[in-house]
């Protein structure tokens, strides 16, 4: 037998009952009895009630433990607002570099995504244009083993956009890299990145990236379709544009400069002005440097910048420059011969080349020493004008006639003979532009209320 004793304190007592018998000590009927058959009824509801919430409480907690996402609440108390993921980055393997914003791919290329905060990444690949549908979509929905993607890049060329969306209840976040492809065959200097230069895809070039050139390497010109020309720092190169092939040639160079026909290559150093072929074969310096007692190349020397070549590479126009003003000279490639070129005029100086306009011809521009009044010495130009020599008369005139206080300039030789040039005054330059012919007639050239474009 087990007894059990019920402290009533509203009745000041205590009374004994059995738990197997249903005998009591008190009479049955009596107040105190019903009393206590009302309290042990109601004891026995209050624990009933406390042991169904609290296996409610279980059965909801483990019912969030089964959801999707690893039995981690999404939003856990203590955890704040739920927001949106982040992406921080997309790597590629094998690795790719960048240039200029796009990424060269090949073969297999697995794509992760660096996010947080997601349930779900979306992958992406479209071909490049506005508007261009989507090729092929990947959803990674389990971040575990890293937001991956693995794609088989197709063969020949292509470019895509490669969209990443990672995504939760609390929103979405996206970036895009640009992908592109080029079959070996058609150019190993690097592949072929498109560049889209019009919102709406009318306009597009490629630009080839010329990869493992001489270190310090400067391109200067084209050679011709091919080949590109420049310097890796005193050292000449001539790269093949196709496939990246470079030749360094095996002379010293302060400045080079190539033949039209992209045969030769003019240099100077310490020891004059040579030539050599662009294939790095027939090297010969024609003009010693100043200082030379060399009879056949007497008075000539190191021009201070660079030489110019006529349009068929048979002569080299060079100077020596002095004080307010240089000497020319026109070299003969072949036989290596030096003549002067005539370009002093009474009252102007400061006289500077501009190129041939002919094979034989040069024009300079040339500066006013004096007014007209012949008033005024050594300014840096009360006017300016444009000088023409002929090689073969050996006669200097000028093709303007400029007021004091108006500047005339030619600007580059042009393929039918005549110049572009620009003219105006100190406070007003350029004032207009146009095409002089050698006889000195003007075709003005519309550019709009004077702005030069």
């Amino acid at each position: 037998m087990y007894n059990v004793r019920i402290h009533l304190k509203a009745l000041k007592s205590y009374h004994r009952f059995s738990v197997r018998r249903t005998e009591f000590s008190t009479r049955a009927g009596s107040p105190t009895f019903t009393a206590l058959l009302f309290l042990l009824v109601a004891l026995l509801l209050v624990t009933a009630l406390a042991g169904c919430g609290n296996a409610g409480s279980r059965g909801s907690g483990a019912e969030g433990a089964n959801r999707p996402g690893g039995g981690v609440a999404a939003n856990p108390p203590g955890a704040g607002e739920l927001k949106p993921p982040v992406i921080h980055g997309i790597k590629l393997d094998p690795p790719s570099r960048e240039v200029g914003r796009w990424y060269a791919v090949a073969g297999t290329v697995t794509f992760t995504a660096d996010v947080t905060g997601a349930d779900r990444v979306e992958f992406r690949l479209s071909p490049t244009g506005t508007g261009a549908p989507v090729e092929l979509s990947y959803v990674d929905e389990d971040g575990r083993d890293g937001w991956t993607f693995v794609w088989e890049v197709p063969p020949g060329d292509l470019t895509m956009h490669l969209a990443v969306i990672a995504a939760n209840r609390a929103g979405t976040a996206q970036t895009v890299i640009n992908l592109y492809h080029e079959e070996p065959e058609k150019g190993g200097a690097g592949g072929v990145v498109p560049l889209e230069v019009s919102p709406r895809g009318l306009a597009r070039f490629a630009v080839r990236e010329l990869r493992n050139l001489p270190e310090y390497f400067l391109a200067k010109n084209w050679l011709d379709e091919n080949r590109i020309f420049g310097l890796a720092g005193t050292r000449p190169v001539v790269v093949n544009a196709q496939d990246a092939s470079h030749r360094t040639l095996n002379v010293v160079a302060w400045w080079a400069s190539p033949s039209p026909d992209g045969r030769l290559l003019a240099y100077g150093n310490e020891k004059g002005i040579s030539v050599i072929g662009t294939d790095g074969r027939g090297d010969r310096l024609l003009v010693k440097a100043r200082g030379s007692t060399d009879a056949g190349n007497a008075g000539a020397s190191v021009p201070g910048g660079g030489v110019l070549w006529s349009p068929d590479a048979t002569r080299l126009l060079f100077w020596k420059g002095h004080e307010w003003d240089s000497d020319f000279y026109v070299l003969d490639v072949a036989s290596g011969g030096v003549s002067p070129v005539p370009t002093h005029m009474e009252g102007y100086f400061l006289t500077s080349p501009v190129g041939w306009v002919s094979c034989d011809a040069v024009v300079f521009n040339t500066r006013a020493s004096r007014r007209k009044d012949g008033s005024g010495e050594y300014s840096s130009g009360y006017r300016s004008d444009i000088l023409f020599v002929s090689l073969s008369d050996g006669r200097p005139r000028l093709l303007t006639d400029a007021g004091d206080g108006e500047f005339w300039q030619a600007l580059e030789p042009l393929p039918d003979g005549r110049l572009l040039c620009a003219w105006g005054t100190r406070e007003n330059w350029p004032a207009g532009f146009g095409l002089i012919d050698l006889e000195g007639k003007v075709t003005r050239l519309e550019t709009g209320s004077g702005t030069r474009r």
